[in-house]
């Protein structure tokens, strides 16, 4: 409820059986005069009473008749904060795998308000998504076709109201890409013993191998380190 001192007056000669009594001329139905001195009361829990109005109202000295008249704006609001109802977990994305899906969900204060809620998904500094990650309201989808090396990114989601303005910028998600998802391990027969004799007319040398690897998905870059 929101309570809006009305105008005070002043009247000459002063008289002390002057009295003033302020009446709505026009306006909302939630808008209200009451109470002595009068004040303008405004409430409602109607949710579909957002808007804006031209309140008028006005003010008479029942001694005299005269009066006077007076309008001001009333925007009619709803929602009053957002919150984040689940934070999403960090999507650990593997190239052989389906698209990964992540859907933000927030709450609205007040709750019977109207959910218009308007996604902007960039990257933490503001700069657009690359194109494995896409925004397709309401989710956002990790997907690449291209076998690439690791990649990392954090992901910034602001929720906004758009007939308040009201916003939600807390929201941020981890979107790491990976190309290799398994390591096979072929191990090479090796000797249990190996004797190397140092001959100085005879520069030999023994090769030994080290373990092979297959990938999955085979395509991903090949780049061990030992």
């Amino acid at each position: 409820m929101l309570i809006v001192a009305v105008p005070k007056y002043s009247w000459y000669p002063t008289q002390s059986h002057t009295v003033f009594v302020t009446t709505k001329i026009s306006g909302p139905s939630c808008v209200s005069i009451y109470g002595s001195p009068n004040t303008i009361n405004i409430y409602t829990t109607d949710t579909t009473a957002t808007g804006n109005y031209v309140v008028t109202i006005q003010t008479t000295e029942t001694n005299s008749g005269l009066s006077d008249v007076r309008s001001f704006n009333l925007v009619i609001q709803c929602v009053s904060s957002i919150a984040i109802s689940t934070s999403l977990t960090d999507v650990i994305y593997y190239i052989a795998d389906s698209s990964i899906i992540r859907t933000p969900s927030y709450n609205l204060t007040p709750s019977t308000c109207p959910y218009e809620l308007i996604l902007t998904v960039t990257l933490s500094d503001g700069s657009p998504l690359p194109s494995s990650i896409q925004y397709n309201a309401p989710s956002i989808y990790v997907y690449t076709p291209t076998y690439a090396l690791k990649t990392a990114y954090t992901v910034k989601i602001v929720a906004t109201d758009p007939k308040t303005g009201v916003t939600n910028s807390g929201l941020t998600l981890n979107v790491f890409i990976r190309c290799t998802k398994t390591i096979d391990v072929t191990l090479n027969p090796i000797p249990a013993s190996t004797i190397y004799t140092l001959d100085p007319n005879n520069l030999n040398s023994i090769t030994l191998y080290l373990p092979t690897y297959a990938r999955t998905p085979s395509a991903c870059p090949y780049s061990p380190t030992w």
